[in-house]
């Protein structure tokens, strides 16, 4: 449901209108202007109809409530007062996410805002109306204060959505894609099908309908009231889905379809499809009738006398035919036909209550006809309200969003800079949605040609003051010193203030005041909902979060709410990092110039120990600073027995490992030392595996286990 528009500040106010209630949550008129057409959603339409083709500005927005959210923004403007030489601006925006409850479009200007929203609710209609200060012109400001207005704007009329940060999306081809994904839920499509069955006299089951061959003449001159017959392999409209040709006496298929309201609707007629004698369930007739949502059941009675002919819903099997408009038939083939309208549900399935209502019976002519589109179309939307089709939609939606938002106009501008005032330093963020493929991840990172990679994983916990002093040491002097002595490295952590990340930061810092060598790129890679940074305020309370280490420059921000949803992720890039490294098809021949440091460390380290292990990457162990690293240490040392080890990830690691212990007692300048040789261009023998350590990790999605 649409969320409620807020203002922040005084300077806007609200008030509400709420409709009359009933069917409609917007409504349309038929052809002649007697029915209505209902549950029309003009948000969904509103991108073309105010946006498409004009000048505006497309945002991708990165919000703690409810994860990405696209928006477009257009100013306009307004009408000048005959009291005032003053001429307002009106912004039109429109908020999107993967979830139906967060869509809407509105209208802001100093005197007016409407919101149109999904509602949920068929039976009830609200419209909001928001009053406020409409922004200054966005295309003549700076980038700060476009910002500043842009974020103002969303956080008056959203706040629900806690907006951390947000890119500008500047792709041309970014227009086409919205305007599809806003259409692919418009109710009223430009483009409809509905089935057509007919019934005899006495018929009750599908399977009687399916199998009459012929219509009547009663039933011909139905057809010709709904449109024309077309031959399909002439028909140059909406096909919805028929062949052109069939097998056997078919030739020359037919169907009947019209353009009304703007809209073509093609009928799937059951006697115009292919009739197989040898096929009792007609198969090729249901798959067609069978996936409509809603079907005219045309009963004609004839001249056979006796009881009316009852009709039972029950007897349908399909899963998405959900309303039956039952039409007979007075008179047929007559100036005196007249027809009677009923309407039936799929048995266990509430329908909302659609209109318009029927009277007792219809003479044959155009009133009828526009009644009986009318119907149907609301038959169907109607349906498209029920749960089996709304849970059809969230899941169809959102992989539309998934795709919206990982698509090449998308992906590559989900950047944004975060300027941290305790170092004076800038960092890039990459904030990809749940997910997005690594290989689209380091694309938008614009990290230059990585010639090596190092890798530092492990914690801090349970550590003595020496142990910390020496680590100091070992990441300022021997990892930092090492990745600036080889231009175009990469080190990879864990990005947070915290421990071994805290400890690399330093280093770098300390290979920056030294002012010797090349500074390498230090990339963290987080949990987006356990950290926070100057511009996003700390998620919650307690210690269990933590602030970003401010010597990266650059961080990739994962959609996961716990510490270790990033791990594979952050595996993900360091193995395509590192496999960028050794020269195509040389895979077996060339070790990647990539190595892994493992320190402390616990459970988390574990998994990443494992990745980096599967990815083929050299794992160096700083032995005696404690917990996991120590723990690897020893059993290499005693030489235990990989089956006797109770964790598979731990016996992974010390079977597949290429394990290198180096003790924290010797000097930094060593570890620096066996850094650089890992470095250095060499042969290896080959693997049978080594090809796997690579296999599709381009394609690997950064999804969070």
């Amino acid at each position: 449901k649409t969320s409620t528009p807020h203002c922040a500040n005084r300077a806007m106010s609200i008030t509400r209108k709420k409709g009359t209630g009933g069917r409609r949550s917007a409504k349309s008129v038929s052809e002649d202007g007697q029915f209505e057409i209902e549950r029309v959603d003009p948000g969904c339409s509103s991108y073309r109809r105010h946006f498409f083709g004009q000048s505006h500005c497309n945002y991708v927005f990165f919000t703690s409530a409810v994860g990405p959210v696209v928006v477009s923004i257009k100013q306009e403007l307004g009408e000048a007062d005959s009291k005032s030489p003053w001429v307002p601006h009106i912004e039109r925006v429109i908020i999107r996410s993967k979830d139906v409850d967060v869509r809407c479009a509105f209208v802001v200007s100093c005197t007016e805002l409407s919101v149109y929203g999904h509602i949920e609710d068929a039976e009830k209609l609200e419209e909001e109306v928001v009053q406020g200060t409409a922004l200054p012109d966005l295309h003549g400001l700076g980038g700060a204060k476009v910002s500043e207005t842009v974020r103002k704007l969303l956080s008056d009329v959203a706040p629900a959505l806690q907006i951390d940060n947000f890119a500008k999306i500047i792709d041309p081809a970014a227009p086409g894609l919205l305007l599809k994904f806003d259409e692919s839920e418009l109710l009223l499509s430009s483009k409809v099908k509905f089935g057509v069955l007919f019934c005899k006299h006495g018929q009750t089951t599908e399977k009687e309908m399916y199998n009459n061959e012929r219509g009547s003449p009663a039933f011909e001159e139905f057809l010709a009231l709904l449109g024309d017959e077309v031959v399909l392999k002439n028909h140059k409209g909406f096909m919805a889905g028929l062949p052109d040709s069939f097998d056997g006496a078919f030739k020359d298929p037919t169907s009947v379809y019209t353009e009304w309201c703007g809209m073509e609707i093609m009928f799937h007629v059951s006697t115009l499809m292919q009739f197989d004698p040898t096929d009792p369930q007609k198969i090729q007739r249901k798959r067609h009738i069978g996936n409509d949502i809603a079907t005219i059941v045309f009963i004609d009675e004839g001249d056979e006398g006796g009881e009316e002919t009852q009709f039972d819903p029950a007897g349908f099997m399909s899963h998405f035919l959900h309303v039956f408009i039952v039409v007979r038939v007075k008179g047929a083939c007559s100036p005196n036909t007249r027809y009677t309208v009923s309407v039936h549900t799929k048995p266990g399935t509430i329908v909302p209550a659609f209109g318009p209502d029927a009277g007792p019976e219809f003479s044959k002519g155009p009133r009828f006809r526009n009644f009986l589109l009318t119907k149907l179309l609301n038959a169907q939307n109607a349906a498209l309200r029920t749960p089996f089709f709304q849970k059809l939609s969230r899941r169809t939606r959102k992989q539309q969003f998934k795709e919206l938002i990982t698509g090449g106009a998308f992906s590559f501008k989900l950047k944004f800079d975060v300027h941290f005032p305790e170092s004076g330093s800038t960092a890039a963020i990459v904030r990809p949605p749940n997910g997005t493929p690594i290989v689209n991840i380091v694309k938008a990172l614009d990290i230059p040609k990585c010639k090596s990679v190092i890798v530092t994983i492990g914690g801090a916990a349970n550590m003595g003051p020496e142990v910390e002093r020496k680590l100091t040491e070992f990441f300022s002097g021997g990892i930092a010193a090492a990745a600036s002595g080889d231009s175009g490295c990469v080190i990879i952590t864990g990005g947070t203030k915290t421990g071994v990340m805290n400890l690399m930061g330093e280093g770098i810092q300390a290979i920056k005041k030294a002012g010797k060598g090349k500074i390498p790129l230090l990339l963290g890679v987080v949990a987006n909902d356990k950290i926070y940074y100057p511009g996003k305020d700390k998620p919650g309370e307690g210690d269990n979060f933590a602030e970003l280490e401010p010597h990266h420059s650059h961080f990739v921000l994962v959609d996961a709410d716990d510490w270790g949803g990033e791990t594979q992720t952050m595996m993900g890039i360091a193995s395509l990092l590192a496999w960028s490294t050794v020269p195509f098809g040389e895979y077996s021949k060339i070790a990647p110039k990539a190595i892994t440091v493992l320190s402390n460390g616990g459970k988390i380290s574990l998994k990443e120990a494992w990745f980096s292990v599967q990815a083929g990457l050299p794992l160096v162990v700083l032995k005696g600073s404690g917990r996991l690293a120590d723990e690897i240490c020893r059993h290499i040392e005693n030489k235990t027995p990989v089956e006797e080890i109770e964790d598979s990830q731990l016996r992974d690691i010390l079977r597949l490992g290429k394990i290198e212990i180096f003790e924290l007692g010797t000097s930094y300048k060593e570890l620096k030392k066996l850094l650089l040789t890992q470095f250095k261009d060499k042969t290896r023998k080959a693997k049978v595996d080594d090809n796997s350590a690579i296999t599709g990790i381009a394609e690997q999605d950064c999804n969070v286990q």
